[in-house]
């Protein structure tokens, strides 16, 4: 039995477990886990029960889905996610950010963890001054290596001296490639950074937005 159709008929079996939505109103797929796929229960324009997961969305046999049923279920829809990264340490204790990838809504990806590495020939950074604040803009990318494989994200941060050795950076985030479940996943959205003087990487970072998958 391949994966998908277990992860759909994990899905009709456990129906139960799953908020049904009603064919005459807007779908809002509610989320679960299936094994490493992020699934959720929905309805097409006919009320026939249709399943997301690993990308795409099934009927209760393993029929694939059309690509929209009456302009309510989308191919590829945008999934809301939050990645939250710490300072930490990586296997061999050199410092890390560990990170956590959180699904807030069923789409292309599931849960995930692991290491956040950046790129150190890949940063570049400048300074502007904005009514007498000083500024340094930085545009760094960042690998994060985890369970279902590699998400390469691109980050641009605008920092500022919050005083008593603490800087904040907010600004925008975009992949820029990925592997493993990852390959084909787009996405961006928009982060805030901690940093503390004389810190080697900053304290904690926190990314949300959307992803797809194309």
């Amino acid at each position: 039995m391949s994966t998908k159709f277990t992860a759909v008929a994990a899905l009709a079996a456990g129906a139960a477990m799953l908020t049904y939505v009603a064919a005459s109103a807007a779908a809002e797929p509610v989320v679960t886990h299936v094994g490493s796929s992020v699934a959720a229960r929905s309805t097409d324009d006919a009320g026939r029960a249709t399943y997301y997961t690993d990308g795409r969305w099934y009927y209760a046999d393993g029929t694939p889905a059309p690509a929209t049923a009456g302009g309510r279920i989308a191919q590829h829809p945008k999934q809301r996610v939050a990645i939250t990264a710490r300072a930490g340490r990586d296997r061999t204790h050199a410092p890390a950010h560990l990170f956590v990838l959180s699904p807030l809504k069923a789409g292309a990806v599931a849960r995930d963890s692991g290491i956040s590495a950046g790129c150190v020939g890949c940063f570049t950074h400048h300074f502007v001054t904005r009514d007498g604040q000083k500024i340094e803009i930085n545009n760094k990318l960042f690998t994060l290596a985890g369970k279902h494989g590699t998400l390469d994200i691109r980050f641009r941060t605008e920092w500022a001296d919050a005083g008593n050795g603490y800087s904040v950076g907010t600004g925008t985030w975009k992949v820029v490639g990925g592997t493993g479940n990852y390959r084909g996943v787009t996405g961006s959205g928009r982060s805030a950074f901690t940093w503390i003087a004389g810190a080697q990487m900053s304290t904690s970072w926190r990314a949300d937005g959307f992803l797809s998958q194309r």
